[in-house]
């Protein structure tokens, strides 16, 4: 409650006020509703907190963030020996306690992030939340083991059919690489003779993001970057930095780009955190960008790119699962949700996970690829590479590709590696809905490629100053891990994107739930075009 000298501060505005409720009864009862509500949306939120403090803490205590994971384990990534020294000290609960602890988890449910009195009423929530009668696991788990496994595989023989229809209209056309690498030959030799002096320099412009790394579709825009050769920079700078200051240069590339007949409506954002050119190229109707030092972007596309190459279930469902964000309206981070990129580096976190692995850890491959190529004790070479804004870092960003010289005898052997998982398009599709939903924790836990597996949100919080949000999706980027890829998602955002997975998740095990009642197929018909049904837009 307020303090008793408020209102002899305020002095006679208060009374004023009291006057001119008992003047006008129907305004004081709106403020009093207005009031009403309010105390009661704030003592939900302080609940939610509540909640949400407590399932971190439980999680925290049972599986404690030095505790090596099963899947850390797996790719060959060991713990250090004082974090061995602390898994090996006096457990922190007894058992009963863990077990009561384990039932409190039970309870706890990630849509809402809170607790509730029993699992019929969790199931309850959600089933109203959703739309649905009842929850696949609810359901389901009724049925015999033997039988369960049946229908998950019925249904992801369906899946792969819907999506063997599907992916080719949502693949890029034939001749989508080589109108984009005409585009930049020939943006390239005008820049260079309207400007020699970068000539001078060893400058190219390089293609990075979607048109380059894999996963871009016919719409994408043309993002380029100028490159300097390393051997060329200021004494003053980093190795490869550009031979004259930035913005000056994105001026001088934009004045030459408006004196070339093949480009217009060209715009110089000189004072950009990264200064930018955008204009549009008419030969080919690209739009097109050119940032004037970005080499940590163009590392980024590749290590995508590499990723694209190694299996081709990667673009299989990345591709599927841009659209289904992108048919929900859930992939727009100007308005306060997650981006392509942000998607992808999920999609490539969910393969790394599975048993076995359908992709490996590029950047820290198992020990047992390298042991098949028979390198010995070789270690792991460094990519150092200058961060574009922030002045003095350097980030390692090697990682094994097979266009890297050296490097190419080594992905035939990773794919080989590989081939153990057999998972169809359908399986992956299922299980990646199911992984965010029922298995990944996002209030402990943050998506991470370069680690191939989730990392620990305290660990984050700790050794790259990551605030502690429980609510939030967190997304580590591979080259710059103390950089959260989903650290603009508003928190109304973050609840569409969970209901959004918890949506699709609940549609595809309904259609299992469906089909345990007959002998038919016909629950799952279309269930993919379901999931990817165009959600209203929302107004942010």
């Amino acid at each position: 409650p307020p303090p008793p000298s408020r209102s002899t501060e305020a002095g006679g505005a208060g009374g004023e006020r009291k006057q001119q409720r008992a003047s006008d009864p129907q305004k004081g009862v709106t403020e009093a509703v207005h009031q009403s509500f309010s105390a009661a949306k704030l003592k939900q939120r302080k609940q939610r907190e509540m909640h949400a403090a407590l399932h971190w803490l439980l999680g925290t205590i049972l599986a404690p963030p030095w505790a090596s994971s099963s899947s850390s384990a797996s790719f060959g990534l060991s713990s250090s020996s004082s974090e061995n020294n602390i898994s090996n000290e006096k457990p922190l609960l007894t058992a009963e306690q863990r077990a009561c602890a384990l039932r409190w988890e039970e309870l706890y449910c990630t849509a809402s992030e809170s607790y509730f009195p029993s699992i019929q009423a969790r199931d309850a929530y959600l089933a109203e939340l959703l739309g649905e009668e009842k929850l696949y696991e609810g359901r389901l788990n009724l049925l015999p083991p033997a039988q369960i496994k049946a229908l998950d595989k019925d249904l992801a023989a369906a899946v792969t059919a819907e999506l063997s229809t599907l992916l080719p209209s949502l693949l890029p056309s034939t001749d989508f690489t080589s109108v984009r690498e005409e585009a930049r030959r020939r943006l390239e030799s005008r820049i260079l003779e309207a400007l020699p002096d970068l000539a001078a320099h060893g400058t190219t412009l390089q293609i990075f993001g979607s048109s380059r790394n894999g996963f871009g579709s016919d719409s994408a825009d043309l993002d380029m970057c100028l490159c300097f050769d390393s051997t060329h920079g200021n004494q003053s700078s980093s190795p490869g930095a550009p031979p004259m200051d930035p913005e000056a240069l994105c001026q001088s590339v934009a004045g030459a780009l408006e004196n070339i007949s093949d480009t217009e409506e060209v715009e110089a954002r000189s004072t950009a955190r990264i200064p930018i050119v955008m204009f549009q190229d008419t030969v080919s109707g690209l739009d097109c960008d050119i940032s004037i030092f970005n080499p940590l972007a163009v590392r980024n596309t590749n290590l995508l790119a590499a990723y694209a190459r190694i299996d081709p279930r990667v673009k299989a469902l990345a591709f599927t699962v841009k659209h289904w964000a992108r048919r929900r309206h859930i992939n727009s981070p100007s308005q306060g949700t997650l981006s392509s990129y942000g998607y992808l580096l999920c999609v490539i976190h969910f393969l790394q996970t599975r048993s076995p692995p359908v992709i490996p850890n590029l950047q820290r491959p198992p020990e047992s690829i390298i042991a098949l190529q028979q390198r010995g004790d070789r270690k792991q070479p460094q990519v150092l590479v200058p961060h574009p804004v922030e002045q003095g870092v350097i980030c390692d960003t090697y990682f094994y590709d097979d266009e890297a010289p050296g490097d190419e005898v080594m992905m035939p052997t990773a794919r080989w590696f590989m081939q153990r998982n057999t998972e169809t398009d359908g399986e992956l599709l299922v299980g990646f809905f199911r992984y965010f939903v029922t298995e990944f924790d996002s209030a402990r836990n943050a998506v991470s490629v370069r680690h191939a597996g989730p990392v620990s949100k305290a660990l984050k919080a700790e050794t790259d100053f990551w605030p502690l949000y429980t609510w939030r999706l967190g997304i580590e980027d591979p080259l710059e891990p103390w950089y959260d890829v989903g650290h603009f998602m508003r928190q109304r955002n973050h609840d569409r994107l969970r209901r959004e997975f918890l949506r699709a998740h609940t549609i595809l095990t309904q259609a299992a739930v469906g089909a345990a009642g007959s002998k038919g197929t016909d629950s799952f018909k279309d269930v993919v075009a379901k999931i990817c049904t165009e959600a209203m837009p929302v107004d942010q």
